[in-house]
């Protein structure tokens, strides 16, 4: 995504104190209200198990405090329908399974037409890579949520002596921190078919997280064409 500067804070310096203007202090009191709101979840939840406090949206909010903290050269945050359109401009539509062949020989004479057209052909597959290593990261993320299921029964029957991290690592050679983000990312996006075909990494996808999961939960019709209905 592009990145944007942030503006400097609008605040002078009086004897040694900054003087902020009327937004940020309304900024920072919103803050405060958001962490007594956190807090009190929190404190329902150690006390009774459950709250029914709604946790308040907080993106643009948080842009805001990283704005009057002097965060420079913060990545611009997309939500609701603004990263649903960044989303589909990732998808790609040629297929998974196509080939990229090396270029031909140099003294090889073809228009600067069919030269272009290779280019863009090229890209596409490349492209389409990416989007294939996103489909199958979310559905091995489904293996190793069964495959958790596995150990956990075989270790109730005394089968298997080795922790889960252990067991990934000597049986499949797979760290148990990377197994763990690719059975969160199924967890939260393997059922939405369409997100299949993102061109985005991994790890793109893990930092807007947050914001896919809100936007997802927060608009049915957005929902629905990531599921694919």
């Amino acid at each position: 995504m592009d990145n944007v500067s942030t503006v400097s804070v609008d605040a002078s310096n009086v004897s040694g104190q900054f003087v902020l203007n009327d937004t940020d202090r309304d900024v920072l009191k919103r803050c405060d209200d958001f962490a007594e709101t956190l807090q009190n979840i929190t404190r329902d939840i150690k006390q009774n198990g459950r709250t029914d406090i709604q946790l308040p949206a907080y993106s643009k909010l948080l842009s805001d405090l990283l704005r009057i903290m002097g965060v420079n050269k913060q990545k611009k945050i997309l939500t609701g329908s603004e990263l649903h359109e960044y989303l589909k401009s990732k998808l790609v539509h040629e297929s998974l399974d196509n080939e990229l062949e090396p270029p031909p020989q140099v003294e090889t004479l073809i228009t600067m037409e069919e030269f272009l057209t290779q280019m863009k052909k090229g890209y596409g597959t490349l492209k389409a890579m990416n989007a294939k290593t996103l489909h199958v990261s979310l559905n091995y993320g489904l293996w190793l949520n069964r495959a958790y299921k596995v150990w956990e029964t075989f270790k109730g029957a005394g089968l298997v002596r080795e922790s889960w991290a252990n067991w990934l690592s000597t049986n499949i050679g797979i760290s148990a921190s990377y197994a763990r983000l690719l059975r969160y990312l199924s967890n939260n996006f393997s059922m939405y078919n369409t997100m299949h075909n993102l061109s985005i990494s991994i790890k793109d996808l893990y930092a807007m997280r947050l914001q896919i999961i809100y936007m997802l939960e927060s608009d049915q019709t957005i929902a629905n064409f990531w599921l694919g209905d």
